[in-house]
């Protein structure tokens, strides 16, 4: 399933691959990776025969949370993006976490800690 450059998911040997795919910004979430996020929430679950789902980030980082150089710029034109940005980013993390497919990922901060109690090994 193509999800777009910043995002990407592959389904292998019923193991769903989540990868974050901005390593030269530390996997960071941009406008482009939240809205492929949310794209892949309303197509996870219609994902059939998946057992589990591996999360990663290429490069030395998982992620680093939301690219600040949104926040950059006039307070009217980045208020919206950042909103779309959070509104995008909870619907996946909601969307994985009502998965029945079991889940193993280290949490942090940013939303991920919605993610501890799917930890079903």
């Amino acid at each position: 399933m193509t999800m777009g450059q910043s995002l990407l998911f592959q389904l292998k040997d019923q193991v769903g691959t989540i990868t974050f795919n901005r390593p030269k910004e530390l996997n960071a979430v941009n406008l482009d990776m939240a809205r492929a996020m949310g794209e892949l929430a309303i197509k996870l679950p219609g994902v059939g025969d998946m057992k589990s789902i591996v999360l990663r980030g290429p490069g030395n980082h998982f992620m680093a949370g939301g690219d600040i150089s949104v926040f950059h710029g006039e307070k009217n034109k980045t208020l919206p993006v950042i909103s779309e940005i959070i509104d995008h980013f909870h619907a996946f993390i909601f969307c994985i976490q009502e998965l029945p497919s079991p889940l193993s990922a280290q949490s942090g901060s940013g939303g991920w800690w919605r993610l501890l109690p799917c930890d079903r090994r």
